[in-house]
């Protein structure tokens, strides 16, 4: 696999909180809020119990991160009772084989199990934290009083809540100001200053925005690390055409969020097998506008319309906004370029993987049409090989990856409709202590 190198800081880190926070409001508001709501109150319960970091941190993250895996495959908000355990797994998988936050993804996993579970992890206390945190912001969402939620919460000690964690949320409910945080909204920016306040390694903007391609990724059977295969692609040409290694980066970086306004778009359609109609290609163009509404003002220009124009063409036959080929510099050009070869290397919905001489007869009629940039892929097919086969590799681990999270999901699942069966409840601990 290729070493990507280049200036990992060219990415404010608190500006990509605010693209994750937009990436994940398609669920609406309430999970947003939620979710802050929930860190916010972690972080409370962190100064209260004198939790210093890098625990601190780890629980901060896992607590935005907790109902990850309540997205539904068309990015409905999937919360009921029912639904609590299964997507406690389902976020812990996707944090363990998607994201940054490995470490902290079985904090997620135990964020629904009990106190009187006593599973001998050192994730499982830390999760009983977000546990706590959760529960109260559930019982603040549907309009509990506040003493009547601290009743609650005392009502659980020792049961479902650690009698540690139980005190300390008490004496932080107590306070009139975490109160008037809450009910005032000001939660956030305390949030978002302790995150501002991090300090983050050079690889961490990389990752951010990794995990969240890959997360749109996830539920698309056919596009799984699309957007890394371009990226990866762009990153190889750009050094190929004598870029340097941090221009190349900005290209890879750009690759990864080419497609993230697909998240809007119907699964279906996405899916489909077979042409879109006319009515469903107009909605799956409209992917680039929602990328313009989350991104337009967070990322760094340069990099933001190479991800923009990628379906742009040098004709001015492209979308959304028509320009040709003078308009568009070769940085935008070698992106568009890559998302079609990624394209043709994958399987899709509606095709099969091609083989190179294929491809070279799709992109020779490109370049007669004036579609595409002739000189860029005259630098492809002298490095076809080379490319082609990082690309596939590429390709190649996102499955193996996605076949990971399939098979130990559908293990963890079976094992949780076997103890409902044989007990009628469910002891989490029963099948999460051995992961």
């Amino acid at each position: 696999m290729i070493n990507i190198k280049g200036d990992k800081k060219i990415i404010n880190i608190p500006n990509l909180w605010k693209l994750i926070e937009r990436f994940l409001s398609v669920m609406g508001p309430a999970y947003v809020d939620h979710c802050k709501r929930t860190a916010y109150l972690i972080l409370k319960l962190c100064e209260e119990e004198h939790i210093i970091e890098p625990l601190k941190k780890k629980l901060v993250f896992a607590a935005y991160f907790h109902d990850i895996g309540a997205i539904g495959k068309n990015n409905e908000y999937l919360l009921n009772e029912d639904y609590d355990i299964y997507h406690s797994i389902d976020g812990y998988l996707i944090l363990k084989y998607q994201s940054f936050l490995k470490n902290s993804s079985k904090m997620v996993l135990y964020h629904h199990t009990s106190f009187q579970n006593k599973i001998f992890d050192k994730y499982y206390l830390p999760g009983l934290k977000i546990a706590i945190c959760d529960r109260f912001d559930d019982w603040y969402r549907h309009n509990i009083p506040f003493n009547d939620v601290i009743n609650n919460i005392f009502n659980y000690k020792n049961k479902n809540f650690n009698p540690i964690d139980v005190l300390a949320i008490k004496k932080i409910l107590s306070h009139n100001d975490v109160i008037y945080d809450i009910k005032s909204g000001k939660y956030e920016d305390i949030l978002n200053e302790y995150i501002q306040s991090l300090k983050y390694s050079k690889n961490d903007a990389k990752s951010f925005i990794e995990m969240l391609s890959s997360l749109f990724e996830l539920y698309n059977e056919t596009t799984f690390n699309h957007s890394k295969s371009v990226s990866v692609i762009a990153y190889m040409l750009a050094l190929k055409m004598n870029y340097s290694y941090d221009d190349a980066f900005k290209m890879y970086f750009a690759g990864l969020i080419h497609d993230l306004g697909k998240i809007f778009i119907p699964l279906e359609i996405i899916e489909k097998p077979g042409k879109l109609t006319d009515e469903e290609y107009e909605i799956m163009k409209g992917h680039v506008k929602y990328l313009e509404k989350m991104a337009d003002d967070i990322m760094p220009k340069e990099i933001f319309n190479m991800a923009l124009y990628h379906h742009e063409r040098c004709d001015g036959s492209g979308y959304p906004y028509k320009i040709n080929g003078d308009d568009l510099t070769i940085p935008q050009q070698i992106l568009q370029i890559s998302d079609v070869i990624s394209a043709l290397l994958a399987k899709r919905s509606y095709k099969e993987e091609y083989p190179y001489e294929k491809i070279k007869e799709i992109l020779d009629d490109n370049i007669k049409n004036n579609k595409l940039n002739k000189d860029i892929i005259e630098v492809f097919y002298k490095y076809h090989e080379e490319i082609s086969n990082e690309a596939n590799e590429v390709i190649l681990n996102g499955y193996i990856i996605k076949e990971k999270i399939l098979k130990e999901r559908e293990l963890l699942y079976k094992q949780i409709k076997d103890f409902r069966a044989k007990y009628n409840n469910l002891p989490l601990s029963n099948f999460v202590k051995n992961k």
